[in-house]
């Protein structure tokens, strides 16, 4: 699974259904994981010359502080989360973020996104090692991945003073899930860490919303014509490139997503020119992914065309070169405290 197909896969969780549509809670860290075993994969292979660079993008969003400690954060318990009375509908990616304290300092990978539908932050390690938070927007149902018909479900602690159910799933984990406003789902996931129940609560108690701070990106691009924005994400690794990744959605629910990371070992074997500048264009599965460098990032457009009345496949293709080749770099990707608000 390479950076474009992750990437695809994420945007087609939030587009297959208009809002409120399910959401697959624990999509981002799957792929993180298949992400981590191609790594290992390519560790192998380096050896023989072969270089696979798989990075998943994911939206601009706080993450809090770090500790092992199953404890509430300091001066904090779990009626003291910080999520206002009442939910919105939906979420402006443009100017929302969810911060979270108390993730276990051993899990390195980051990753956050912002959607209309739901926030979402996770932590990775290697193996299945994870621990995922998500708050949804008001009427938003948020999948629950078939974990309903698995292991058993019990009373859970008060968070923010509503009660919660808590469910251990076996070899896949732990579930913990409550309403953080009327009609708006949040859960905490996890799996592979020590005192689940403790970490579960720990991090569900901080759970901090701001939509009011604009969104910051490391590079600008003109947004397709037609379309809104439904989507940012980044992701942190030291291991690995940092990412980041706008998306958006448009007629026939087609989307467009351009993500950037760190050029590394190049954009691949270019087969087209696209305005003077080399590019490599692949259609699979119905994706069609345009790969181009700009300065030191390569830039990834990934884009799926579904027939509608208001845009051809070669109108759409013509606007995915378009968009991607659009990307310029404005901030160092490795400095996210650098970044200039997102301005389309």
């Amino acid at each position: 699974m390479d950076e474009s197909t992750t990437r695809a896969l994420l945007t087609r969780a939030l587009d297959d259904a208009p809002p409120p549509a399910p959401v697959d809670l624990d999509l981002v860290v799957r792929a993180a994981q298949a992400r981590r075993r191609d790594r290992n994969r390519w560790l192998v292979a380096a050896a023989a010359g072969m270089v696979l660079v798989v990075t998943m993008a994911i939206t601009v969003l706080a993450v809090g502080g770090n500790t092992d400690r199953a404890a509430p954060p300091a001066g904090r318990g779990p009626n003291d989360n910080d999520l206002p009375a009442t939910a919105p509908t939906q979420f402006d990616p443009a100017r929302s973020s969810l911060k979270v304290d108390g993730l276990p300092s051993s899990l390195t990978e980051r990753g956050t996104a912002t959607r209309t539908t739901d926030l979402v932050v996770y932590a990775s390690a290697k193996g299945s090692e994870y621990v995922q938070a998500q708050v949804g927007a008001k009427g938003t149902k948020l999948k629950k991945g078939g974990w309903d018909s698995q292991g058993k479900e019990t009373d859970g602690p008060l968070i923010d003073g509503h009660r919660s159910t808590w469910r251990n799933l076996g070899d896949s984990g732990y579930i913990l899930r409550w309403e953080w406003a009327p009609g708006a789902e949040a859960q905490v996931a996890l799996q592979g860490v020590k005192k689940p129940l403790a970490v579960a609560t720990r991090v569900a108690s901080s759970l901090q919303l701001d939509l009011e701070t604009p969104t910051r990106l490391p590079f600008t691009l003109r947004p397709p014509s037609g379309y809104e924005l439904r989507e940012f994400q980044t992701t942190t690794d030291p291991t690995d490139s940092p990412a980041a990744t706008v998306a958006f959605g448009g007629p026939g629910l087609t989307f467009i997503s351009v993500n950037a990371n760190l050029i590394g070992n190049g954009i691949g074997e270019p087969n087209t020119i696209y305005q003077d500048r080399e590019a490599r264009v692949t259609t699979q599965d119905g994706y069609l992914t345009v790969v181009m460098a700009a300065s030191d990032l390569k830039v990834t457009g990934t884009c799926n065309y579904r027939s509608n009345s208001m845009l051809t496949a070669a109108e759409f293709k013509a606007l995915c070169l378009a968009t991607t080749a659009s990307a310029q770099r404005v901030a160092d990707l490795e400095t996210p405290g650098e970044w200039p608000v997102y301005a389309p």
